[in-house]
């Protein structure tokens, strides 16, 4: 007796789970593995192991691992840029704003670790590969946008002279805040090394909050 097409295609996946379940599970597994190994380490098989699927199972949802870390990417992307977006949304001058955003990394990565990992190798698989991963860039300019109008609204209100490339120090801010944040605490992943990382940056640009020293 031949297996039937349904059957073929949703074979591998967990009993009870739906498609949408099964590729959540895969990009949230993924996400992990990404951020903790790396671009390179990561095999699909590894990714099916993690989320109790067979490997086939994987390549229903995703064609390639390239396919499964530009979603893994994204949708991290996708999570912190809601988050920065709703800490920024209110009347505020600019080190007010970002010092909001600040605060918001904090929780974020608090309880979502693995954001700095992947953050890492996203960068680093976009220097490296850019045509290939061009829809994490995309995605990234979801992020970029949010610190533009921070400081486009302070050009404009005065916060900051009439010279300041905007473009320049928003790329100067984010490496910082996406990228600077997990370079940093790669190595020292305890929340205090966090804390004082983020309490280092406040000094150094003048932003209202605790200071290195607790003070």
């Amino acid at each position: 007796m031949k297996a039937s097409a349904k059957t073929l295609r949703q074979r591998g996946r967990p009993e009870g789970i739906s498609g949408d379940q099964s590729r959540a599970k895969l990009i949230v597994n993924a996400s992990h593995l990404f951020a903790r190994h790396g671009y390179k380490y990561v095999k699909l098989s590894d990714v099916a192991e993690a989320s109790g699927m067979t490997a086939a199972a994987v390549y229903n949802h995703f064609e390639s691992k390239d396919a499964l870390f530009i979603a893994a990417v994204v949708d991290v992307y996708e999570q912190i840029a809601v988050a920065f977006n709703k800490a920024a949304d209110f009347e505020g001058d600019w080190r007010s704003r970002l010092n909001a955003i600040l605060k918001s990394a904090s929780e974020i990565y608090r309880t979502h670790g693995f954001f700095q990992g992947i953050g890492n190798a996203a960068q680093t698989q976009l220097l490296r590969n850019p045509d290939i991963f061009h829809r994490i860039l995309e995605a990234r300019l979801g992020l970029t946008k949010i610190f533009q109008a921070i400081l486009g609204d302070a050009v404009v209100a005065g916060e900051l002279p009439d010279v300041t490339n905007v473009n320049i120090s928003v790329e100067l801010l984010m490496a910082f805040v996406i990228n600077g944040i997990g370079s940093v605490t790669e190595l020292r992943n305890e929340q205090s090394d966090f804390d004082a990382t983020v309490a280092a940056f406040r000094l150094l640009i003048d932003l209202p909050g605790q200071r290195p020293d607790g003070s």
